[in-house]
């Protein structure tokens, strides 16, 4: 059923592009929205507590096998604060992470390329990461990816959490984090 309802919401994005003027020469119809939310690291903390991120939706979720999410928190045996990306925990998806050395604020548009999409990437409170995620709403189209920004707010390796926002452009291939909605 499931494989059902993701090809149906494939099929609708492709032809809903095509509507707009070809799969190409897509406009971007959704602002950029943002969240601020905490993740519990996959090991050492209750199974039901969410480890997982889901970009194009800001929302956490519990890393399980055949599920469908973009990133992993964990905290590693040496104590090292660690993102994956989904490719690395899972067979479902495909997303990449890229760390930033500008400040949140000023991070207006995610870089296309130079993604780590198979190793964890090491995090510290007050990083800035960039998230480029496969979205199944995107095959197709101009790009298959959503990008967004997130800001590592706080990690406590007692409770195993991280506090972070995050800015998601949720259109297709578009990677701007200005306010409204984007042009690129």
């Amino acid at each position: 059923m499931k494989g059902r309802v993701s090809s149906f919401v494939a099929i609708a994005a492709i032809v809903l592009a095509a509507a707009c003027g070809g799969l190409t020469n897509i406009t971007a119809s959704f602002a950029s929205a943002d969240a601020e939310l905490k993740l519990y690291a996959l090991n050492g903390t209750p199974r039901d507590f969410p480890s997982a991120l889901i970009t194009i939706t800001r929302q956490t979720a519990r890393a399980e096998s055949g599920a469908s999410y973009d990133v992993v928190f964990d905290i590693t045996a040496a104590g090292q604060p660690v993102l994956y990306p989904v490719n690395d925990v899972s067979l479902v998806g495909s997303a990449g992470i890229r760390k930033e050395t500008v400040a949140y604020s000023e991070l207006l548009l995610a870089p296309p390329t130079n993604y780590n999409d198979s190793l964890p990437t090491p995090i510290a409170a007050g990083d800035v990461l960039v998230i480029r995620a496969q979205s199944v709403g995107c095959v197709g189209l101009r790009s298959p990816y959503v990008f967004s920004k997130m800001h590592v707010d706080s990690i406590n390796v007692v409770t195993r959490t991280m506090n972070f926002h995050m800015r998601v452009d949720p259109n297709c291939g578009f990677r701007s984090f200005a306010d409204g909605i984007p042009r690129e």
